[in-house]
This record gives C-alpha cells, structure tokens and sequence, in this order.
C-alpha cells in the first residue's frame, strides 16, 4: 500500500501501518493531542503530540509485551503503554533476544556438487561464446527507501542505456530500518 504523503493529513492517512500484526503506525506528519485517526481501521485517539516519523500506539501495550513494526520486534514495553500514546525510548525497552541454539551432536558432511543442477545459468551467443545479463542493480537498504529504488529503476525505462547494460532492476527491501543501536527509531533518522 503507498501513501501519498504530499497530501493533507487525514484520520486514514496521517500515521502508517507498516504490517497488519503492527500495535504501533509511524506519523507521516505531527499528530497533534486529541487528533482522531483512523488506522488500518483501527479508531485511535492520540494521547500525546507524536512527531513525523515517531511511532503512536494502535492498542494497549502491555508492560513487557511486544512493540511490533514491520511485523517484526522492535523493542519490550517498560511499562504499559495505552492507546494512542507517544511510543519511543522513554517507554520501550531493548534487549537482545535469547535464542535457543541446537547443534548437532556429530560432524555434518558438506554435500558435494549435485549432478543434475545447471553449472551456468548464462545465455549462448550467437558467436559460441556465454554470457550472463547485465543490469545496474538500485538497491534499497530499507523499507524506507523501497518506493525511490523502484522510481529510479523505472526513470531509465526507455533510455538508451551504454553498450552492455541490458538494463536498469530495483531490489527494494522488504524489511525495517532502524538506527544501529537505537531499534526503536524509524526512518526519520531520529535520535
């Protein structure tokens, strides 16, 4: 789903829901105190004045559960948080996450090459030599910037391109961002 967020703020637009398993939206804008919103058709009162980019409740967190952005973990309430309160470090805790890691009890072979895989997957030229397609890759290192990546692949749709060049790919990123050692922040850069 893309917003436009050149325009107004609206009840329905002015924060984002990132993933439907989400309890927090990020504020394309400032949310004022009191602002009505409508999220994901989930109805929310903002509690506090959220900056752009900060993260609002969609329903209670409660102390020790999970804040979830992207679908994915990004920090454990320190306390309860209600609905439509300013979620950030004043109020979200980090903590590394205690995996339970199984090893094998004896040495695992590495498998040898498979006989029935392809060993090139490159193309025949006309000539007899092999070649393999060659794009300029635009790479996305975040959910953030996914939509640039793609506008930028697509702005080279119907230019010539240098002798070589089969064309211009876009991966974006399906993921989050975050500030390293800060996962609570989005992709304002906020500190």
């Amino acid at each position: 789903m893309l917003f436009d967020i050149a325009k107004s703020p609206t009840a329905e637009n002015w924060a984002i829901r990132l993933h439907a398993a989400d309890n927090v939206a990020v504020a394309r804008a400032p949310i004022p105190a009191g602002t009505q919103l409508r999220i994901g058709g989930v109805a929310v009162t903002a509690r506090d004045y959220i900056p752009a980019g900060h993260k609002i409740a969609l329903r209670e967190i409660g102390a020790g559960e999970m804040a979830l952005r992207y679908g994915q973990t990004i920090g454990r309430a320190k306390e309860a948080i209600p609905a439509g309160r300013h979620v950030h470090g004043h109020n979200l805790g980090f903590e590394e996450l205690q995996l339970a890691y199984e090893f094998p009890k004896a040495e695992v072979p590495i498998p040898g090459p498979r006989r029935d895989a392809p060993v090139f997957l490159g193309y025949a030229r006309e000539d007899g030599r092999v070649g393999t397609r060659n794009y300029i890759a635009v790479a996305a290192a975040s959910n953030c910037a996914a939509h640039t990546a793609e506008a930028i692949a697509r702005s080279y749709e119907g230019q010539a391109l240098p002798d070589g060049v089969d064309g211009v790919a876009a991966f974006p990123h399906g993921d989050g961002c975050g500030t390293p050692g800060d996962p609570t922040s989005s992709c304002s850069n906020e500190r």
